[in-house]
């Protein structure tokens, strides 16, 4: 109540300039909420790669390790939790601000304002100024004025609360980090001995029932030409390299 008091003070001298202000309501419970996370190669200096074979059932996985000097960015996206910003209205047809695109049609919402005080003899603006500040409530904004809360918009001057989608706020938080060794990813790999390519971006699944009796196999990589290793990549693409899958 206090904080409402203090908005409507504020909003005050404003009022013979335009009328009716609206304010954001602070919301204690907003907090930033991480909403994705990216890591990138910012720099890579490779020395050699390592294949890494695991076993899942009645097949072997192989997937491609890089070895060298490795500088990485990670980026974490933070954004508000808060999902509609609350406001509360005051001044002269604070109605017109719960109504979409606000003042847009704010010459027929303000007619159909001064109609509801008419039928309802007034009773609308003791509302906005009596009541309106003391419900905790915040509904969405309408289309227009005239619908299911006509008589609770239509105050000729007082109060209005109402809430709509919040304006996204977002914090990047970027960390480097370096290392020795990383996964290769976004690649392709194929096996071209057995006949078997694996999905971009995806491991080598070989059956077991087709590993040579000795368990090696040959395979290569196969890089797009968007992908941020490539260049450092050059010597080790489209080569064959032994890995041993071993039953």
């Amino acid at each position: 109540m206090k904080k409402l008091m203090q908005i409507g003070a504020a909003a005050l001298p404003l009022l013979a300039l335009v009328g009716c202000v609206a304010s954001k309501i602070e919301q204690p419970n907003e907090k930033m909420e991480k909403v994705s996370e990216t890591t990138r190669t910012v720099r890579a200096e490779l020395s050699a790669i390592e294949p890494s074979v695991t076993r899942t059932g009645y097949s072997v996985s192989v997937q491609i390790n890089l070895l060298g000097e490795f500088k990485l960015e990670t980026e974490k996206v933070f954004a508000s939790s808060i999902e509609r910003d609350e406001y509360l209205a005051v001044g002269f047809f604070p109605g017109v601000m719960s109504c979409r695109d606000e003042y847009r049609n704010c010459l027929v919402n303000g007619t159909a304002a001064f109609f509801y005080n008419l039928v309802f003899v007034g009773l609308p603006t003791a509302y906005g100024l009596l009541m309106e500040p003391l419900v905790p409530y915040f509904p969405d904004q309408t289309d227009t004025l005239v619908g299911r809360r006509a008589f609770l918009k239509s105050t000729l001057i007082g109060f209005s609360r109402y809430s709509k989608p919040a304006e996204r706020k977002e914090k990047v938080q970027k960390t480097p980090t370096t290392t020795k060794k990383i996964r290769l990813d976004d690649a392709i790999i194929e096996a071209p001995s057995l006949g078997i390519v694996s999905e971009r971006g995806r491991p080598l699944d070989i059956p077991m029932d087709r590993l040579p009796s000795n368990g090696e196999v040959d395979v290569r990589l196969r890089l797009p030409d968007e992908h941020p290793l490539k260049e450092a990549m050059k010597d080790f693409e489209n080569i064959l390299i032994a890995v041993s899958c071993k039953k």
